[in-house]
């Protein structure tokens, strides 16, 4: 387990798909937070919140113009606290795995 301001980053998992450079988990005072994704476009890096799958009536996962669909598991009271989260995550991979965005060309 790493930590960093606040959060301690329990994995990285590595998955390089478009702006996806992988999800982290990570350990907040009050809760842990899985498969957060970490991106990265145009010189900017961020995290999201994780997503959830949209089912059909059937439960099957709902595709949207042939793409699965997703949700946000959850979501921010503000977008202070979103921007402070997303700057803590993007701060915790990099300090300790660097080459999350080397192979990006971003970093």
């Amino acid at each position: 387990m790493t930590r960093g301001d606040g959060i301690a980053l329990l994995s990285w998992r590595p998955m390089r798909k478009g702006a996806l450079c992988g999800f982290a988990q990570v350990k907040l005072p009050l809760m842990v937070i899985p498969d957060i994704p970490v991106l990265v476009s145009h010189g900017r890096r961020w995290a999201g919140v994780p997503g959830k799958a949209v089912v059909d009536a059937e439960g099957r996962h709902k595709l949207i113009d042939g793409k699965h669909a997703y949700v946000p598991a959850f979501t921010w009271r503000t977008r202070e606290i979103a921007d402070r989260f997303s700057r803590a995550v993007v701060e915790v991979v990099e300090r300790h795995h660097p080459e999350a965005f080397d192979a990006k060309g971003e970093a």
